[in-house]
């Protein structure tokens, strides 16, 4: 058959089986297909222009919906012209039975399968056409549930697994947080029973200021380190105060930003005596970036991190070490 003749019997063949007849795009898209063209085709050719989403999305699933139940066999784009000349063929042969009257015969579908007997239904009985359109809906629907259900399920099992893995991943994580939340705790009880700790610190801190000798100020930072091991908040303060003072030794503040990130996680002042310097334009950018890396150990999540790493001054010198 010619595409003209292919669309004038299919036509014939919806209107004597459903009572109407095919819509414009349906037309256009059982010409061009017969024609073996895409849906993109048959966009372009379309006058009035027919969008090929409209083609692809809605007329062209509603048309082999339709043309399935009028020609009792599965339709799609690939197989129309195949289907719908074996049917001509067949009934032209007396070997199909003729539906055109107004009492047309077809098959009755329960649980997604053939039923045994042959219904005769009137399709201009409004009921019994909406039953019978009612009872297909239901089948494909319940299918396409079964269909949806059971990828749904895959995925959430699948994401599961993924969380698992993830949860897994992290327990040394937390594990080593745990560990040092006991020894902070072992710090703070110990720290109640050393009440000259900050007198300490300050004159240590004073000492390493005073000092210009590179091995003693060593020996202080020593000494500073076996305090923290007792109370580091008490250290920690102690340089937050240095900070605060404006110290502009640029060795000093290295070594700051040393013992911060050596024993300050968890003590609020560590995270202020970083943003401080990171902050500071007088020092250099090498020493900031010291202190952005240094707050990336401690607090991976500060909302700074993101806008200091992006400043001018120190992007290029992170771009360097890569």
């Amino acid at each position: 058959m010619k595409p003209e003749e292919a669309v004038d019997y299919i036509n014939k063949t919806v209107k004597a089986k459903l009572g109407k007849s095919l819509d414009h795009k349906q037309k256009l898209i059982i010409e061009g297909t017969w024609n073996n063209e895409s849906y993109q085709d048959i966009s372009e050719k379309s006058k009035p222009k027919v969008n090929i989403n409209t083609l692809m999305r809605d007329s062209g699933p509603k048309l082999w919906d339709l043309l399935s139940i009028v020609f009792d066999n599965t339709i799609a784009k690939k197989n129309l012209v195949e289907v719908v000349t074996s049917y001509k063929e067949l009934e032209e042969n007396n070997q199909l039975s003729t539906r055109t009257s107004d009492r047309p015969t077809v098959y009755s579908s329960q649980n997604g399968t053939q039923a045994d007997t042959l219904t005769q239904v009137n399709f201009h009985d409004d009921e019994k056409f909406k039953q019978i359109i009612s009872q297909t809906l239901t089948t494909i629907m319940k299918k396409e549930m079964e269909e949806l259900s059971q990828s749904l399920e895959k995925k959430v099992d699948q994401r599961l697994q993924k969380i698992e893995h993830q949860l897994n991943a992290l327990v040394p994580t937390i594990n080593k947080l745990s560990l040092k939340v006991k020894e902070n705790d072992i710090r703070l009880q110990s720290a109640k029973t050393l009440p000259q700790t900050k007198t300490i610190v300050d004159g240590l801190i004073k000492s390493i200021l005073k000092s210009q000798d590179e091995n003693e100020q060593d020996n202080y930072w020593q000494k500073l380190k076996e305090i923290a091991l007792r109370d580091n908040e008490a250290v920690i303060n102690g340089l937050y105060n240095l900070v605060n003072s404006n110290c502009q030794n640029e060795t000093i503040i290295r070594k700051i930003i040393e013992n911060v990130v050596e024993y300050g996680l968890g003590i609020k002042n560590s995270i202020q005596i970083l943003h401080k310097l990171i902050d500071s334009p007088d020092y250099t950018p090498e020493t900031r970036l010291q202190a952005i890396l240094g707050l990336q150990q401690i607090a991976p999540e500060d909302e700074k991190l993101s806008q200091a790493i992006s400043h001018p001054d120190i992007y290029p010198l992170i771009f360097k070490k890569l």
